[in-house]
């Protein structure tokens, strides 16, 4: 939990918000009414979209994310529903139907433990969405990290803020451990593995399609790019109810 405390302090400083990933949201979350940012981490694409007049609630499974997002909207006078949810009891937090869009980026979804507890994740976006809504899905890709036994991503550093992230993979039965050192600037390190299931495209497309989601289009980036297994570093997924 040390890990994650400190991890909030700097989350902005390691993930800075990204215009052309806003844009891409923008783009496939057209219905404003009502969106829900699963793993919303400090809440920034949520704040992002709520002031493109959207309406948005974010939820985190990490008490500290969920409580410094909620302190930058009110530093921003913006309100917004931050709420603590696990991914897998989202059914216990909204109703069916509630939602014109749902987002889940940022690898999230693969800290569940299984393809089983996936499809119950995917399920109950299926069933909280409007028909018609859309469901994007980024994760890493890992057709790439297991194809060409990927060790490691590029260091992130931010010299202004005096920050450094060490992201290495290490396989381990059928999971792949992802082991972090955040490096601050007064010479502290804090170290973190989470062990993550290695999703595969085609893994995550027939999740998707079980659950009931059609028009599955895949993006090898947030610019649009398409989808390469060998060459892009993320999976991006938009389908559609």
């Amino acid at each position: 939990m040390e890990f994650y405390n400190e991890l909030s302090k700097y989350y902005n400083d390691i993930f800075p918000p990204n215009t052309t990933t806003l844009t891409f949201l923008l783009n496939h979350l057209k219905n404003r009414d009502s969106i829900l940012d699963v793993a919303c981490g400090s809440g920034e694409y949520t704040i992002q979209l709520t002031q493109n007049n959207y309406n948005v609630i974010g939820v985190d499974l990490e008490k500290e994310m969920i409580k410094k997002a909620k302190d930058k909207a009110k530093r921003m006078h913006l309100n917004i529903n931050f709420q603590v949810a696990n991914m897998l009891s989202l059914k216990e937090n909204f109703k069916e139907n509630d939602f014109s869009g749902i987002f889940c980026i940022g690898n999230s979804l693969v800290h569940l433990k299984n393809i089983d507890e996936i499809y119950v994740s995917l399920k109950d976006m299926y069933n909280l969405l409007k028909h018609n809504g859309n469901l994007i899905i980024q994760i890493i890709n890992y057709d790439r990290i297991l194809n060409h036994d990927i060790k490691e991503l590029p260091t992130i550093k931010n010299d202004e803020a005096g920050i450094e992230f060490i992201r290495q993979y290490e396989k381990e039965n059928n999971r792949i451990l992802f082991n972090t050192i955040l490096k601050t600037r007064d010479n502290q390190e804090f170290k973190n593995t989470v062990s993550l299931l290695p999703l595969t495209s085609s893994n995550l497309i027939s999740i998707i399609r079980k659950c009931g989601f059609r028009d599955v289009h895949l993006y090898g980036r947030f610019n649009g790019c398409a989808f390469n297994k060998d060459k892009s570093l993320p999976i991006i997924l938009v389908c559609k109810k």
